[in-house]
């Protein structure tokens, strides 16, 4: 089961959900209707989409998946079931499709960034890995809430306090996702050096790396803190992130940076569902 789980890649909803969901309830100025539900539903299958085609290219190229969660046994073959790459892309062909009916210009933005995206995901893993920590979480989060923001029916253009909570719950999962995207990128280190891989980890090396993963950590700890102060969401996402981010010294420390990536991911998804039941609660 987790070794589905980390091949189709469905963790990546913790990362697009969430988020779609909080855009949906609190930039629409009307109760969400049938376009802001499309676009949740192709925002998610939109990201699984990008991660399979990503990983479908690198198995071709180098035999093995970048940027996974769990790495397999050597020799066993990192793919996802060859039948859930088409269907997915038939799902979000549907739910896209759909969207440029009730709403074309969101539809058709979204249809470009899509088409953005996997331009990058099927590029040469040598190269596509360079800023991936900032590239993903533009992509997957901050461009995506633009979209609805610009060209969401019913879009409400004044400032109100589920907005506000949308944009800073936004920025902080965007931090959450590239600081889980640099863990990996350290564990990795040796392999993408080794293999030519371009990545921040290599560019600047372990030590050089890690001194800025502490940068992304104390600005995800003062974020989170923040938000929660100020009422914006529930100290539950302030502990695990300050938890994450004091476990992360000893393991720094020792060099277990599978339990780094492990950390962070945790907090990542302990935000997303936190803002899931944010959501829903709206």
């Amino acid at each position: 089961m987790i070794e589905t789980f980390e091949r189709l890649r469905l963790y990546a909803l913790f990362a697009s959900v969430p988020y779609a969901l909080l855009w949906s309830h609190a930039l629409i100025d009307d109760a969400p209707g049938a376009a802001s539900a499309l676009f949740v539903a192709t925002h998610a299958l939109g990201v699984l989409l990008l991660m399979l085609c990503a990983d479908r290219a690198d198995e071709q190229r180098t035999g093995r998946r970048t940027l996974a969660l769990w790495r397999f046994p050597l020799g066993e073959r990192e793919h996802a079931n060859p039948v859930a790459l088409p269907v997915l892309a038939l799902l979000t062909l549907v739910s896209g499709v759909a969207l440029i009916i009730a709403a074309p210009a969101l539809g058709l933005a979204s249809a470009v960034v899509l088409a953005l995206g996997l331009w990058q995901a099927t590029r040469d893993t040598r190269r596509k890995l360079v800023m991936v920590e900032l590239l993903a979480p533009l992509g997957v989060l901050i461009v995506p809430m633009l979209l609805l923001s610009v060209f969401g029916p019913g879009v409400d253009r004044d400032d109100s306090p589920a907005r506000t909570v949308a944009i800073g719950a936004t920025l902080l999962g965007a931090t959450l996702l590239g600081l889980t995207l640099l863990m990996c990128l350290l564990r990795d280190q040796p392999t993408d050096a080794l293999t030519g891989v371009r990545t921040t980890a290599t560019n600047l090396g372990r030590r050089g790396a890690t001194r800025l993963a502490w940068v992304w950590i104390v600005a995800a700890v003062l974020l989170s803190a923040m938000g929660a102060s100020w009422g914006w969401w529930g100290w539950v996402v302030s502990a695990g992130i300050a938890l994450a981010g004091l476990a992360s010294g000893p393991a720094f420390a020792r060099g277990a940076w599978e339990r780094a990536v492990i950390l962070w991911t945790l907090a990542l998804w302990v935000a997303g569902l936190s803002f899931l039941a944010q959501a829903l609660a709206w």
